[in-house]
Parts: C-alpha cells; structure tokens; sequence
C-alpha cells in the first residue's frame, strides 16, 4: 500500500474518531474530555521525545505530563461554566465546584506560577547544572504550546453553537491540508523557498487558498438549510476561511520548525502515512483559540 493510500485512510478513520468525540454532549461531554486528555498526552510525549532523551530529563517529562493534565481538566471545567447557562449539568457536586472555580485569567496565571516554581525547586535540589536550563524550558514551552492550544476546543464546545464551531474551524482546517496536499502534488513547481519546509510550493498554498475559500462558503451554506446556525455574511464567511487557513497554515510551519531544530522528520510514527500526532494537530492547535477569540471578539 503506498504513501497515500495509506494517508487517506488513516486520515478518514482518524476524522471519524475525532467527529464522534466533539459531537455529542451526553455527561457534559466527558468522553471527549477524555479522548483530549489521551491526544496531549501522546503529543507532548512526541514533542519531548525530540529533545529531551536524558535520563535526568525524566523529572522534567512527568513534569510536563504532570501540568498537561491539570491544564486540560482545567479548560474542560471552565468550559462548562458556559455550558451550563443553556444546559443542566445533572450534578449539584460539579456546579458547586464551578461555583468556586477562579477567573480563567487567574486560574491558567496561577498554573504557570504553580509549574515554574515546583519545575525549578525540583531542578535546583537535583543539582544538575548543564543542559538544566534548556531541559527546563524545553518542559514548559510543551506545555504552553500543547496543551494550553488544544484546550480552546473545550471553551469553543461549551458555546451555545459550539459543536457547529468546532466542525466549521475542523473543516477549513482539513480542507487547507487536503488541497494543499493535492494542489502540491499535482501543481508543485516553484519552491517556497522556507529553510523549515522547503518542499511547500506556491502553487500548494495557492489552490489550497482558493479551495478551501469555496468550499467553506459552500459547506456553511450548504449546513445553514438544514440547521440552526449563527447567522453570517458572505463576507464573515470568507474572513473566517481567510483567518482560518492562516492560522492552520502558521501551525503547520512551527511545527516543521519544530522537527527540523530537533533534526526529526515526523514527530513520531503512530499513523500510517501521517507520521505522528503532533504532525496531524498541528494545523488546528493555533486555529481552534485564534476561531475563539474571534468569536468572542464578535459577541
């Protein structure tokens, strides 16, 4: 089976997984806080797997694991904070903890007080001199870059459209990816000339653009007759497509950045013609809280 063959398959088998995760909301969707908690835990140890070998950086990677969780659990609780204004949560134990949970700004804040101070403690009674700096920050540019950005899929699925969002930021983000890669593939001849990806083409980026532009506009139309959705312009449309796929497009630059400092082609080998998770999320990491912010800019 060759290359991409291979890269269909997984890649439709992998979407319908992630579909049947963010689309139900049965127990305060707590299955997809779950299949997230599963997905940066791979990722992160994809990520670390590329720079930090040592046994002495073992510390650090728990750590990490450690804080990814706490980051994720966090996320998930206060995106029912919104959930819960349209929705009942069926449970007087987690809306009294709800009740008492900090300000977002203030609870992420203190989460990276929290892992600054127990990281460096650990590594200031560990004595370990060299490299202990570049490990250190290794562990938490993880966590800011990982778990911090997949999170915002919890606070877009607690919105009162969110399980619409999550599809509209999803589909742009693929079909970026998709028609890039066809586009690429068919099309490629003048190099982008980019040290951190230099097999990128012009003509990929270019059909993508212009694809994927038609196909959004088609796909929120297309969904709108069929289903009560926000109400949005030609023009909103087109900007979310244009935001979207510069966003997606910048994830998927930084994480070739990413693997070329490390001197790695993938960031692992879990999926058939993909390489790894990281190589699958990366587009849609800085998507997901740019399509938030944006959301919420809006009203």
């Amino acid at each position: 089976m060759n290359e991409t063959i291979k890269r269909i398959i997984s890649g439709f088998l992998i979407a319908c997984v992630y579909a049947g995760f963010f689309q139900f909301d049965f127990w305060n969707f707590l299955p997809l806080y779950f299949f997230i908690c599963a997905v940066t835990i791979i990722v992160i140890n994809e990520f670390y797997s590329m720079y930090l070998g040592d046994r002495l950086d073992a510390m650090n990677k728990f750590g990490g694991r450690f804080f990814t969780i706490l980051i994720v659990t966090l996320a998930y609780l206060q995106s029912l904070v919104d959930f819960r204004r349209s929705h009942d949560l069926g449970s007087n134990l987690l809306n009294e903890i709800l009740d008492h949970l900090p300000a977002r700004s203030e609870t992420f804040l203190g989460v990276f007080i929290l892992m600054f101070l127990t990281l460096g403690i650990c590594n200031i009674l560990t004595a370990r001199l060299k490299g202990a700096i570049f490990s250190l920050g290794i562990t938490i540019f993880g966590v800011i870059y990982i778990p911090v950005s997949i999170s915002f899929i919890f606070l877009l699925r607690g919105q009162d459209d969110g399980v619409f969002y999550i599809w509209l930021v999803s589909f742009i983000t693929v079909m970026t990816d998709v028609w890039g890669y066809v586009f690429g593939k068919l099309f490629g001849r003048h190099k982008l000339s980019l040290p951190v990806s230099p097999n990128k083409t012009w003509e990929g980026y270019g059909g993508a653009f212009v694809m994927q532009l038609l196909c959004t506009i088609g796909f929120y139309f297309g969904v709108k007759n069929f289903f009560n959705v926000p109400e949005y312009s030609l023009a909103q449309v087109a900007f979310i497509s244009i935001l979207i796929f510069v966003t997606s497009v910048f994830g998927d630059l930084f994480e070739s950045l990413v693997k070329r400092n490390a001197d790695a082609k993938d960031s692992g080998s879990l999926l058939p013609g993909h390489g790894g998770l990281l190589d699958r999320v990366d587009s849609i990491m800085f998507s997901l809280p740019v399509f938030y912010f944006y959301i919420r800019a809006i009203g």
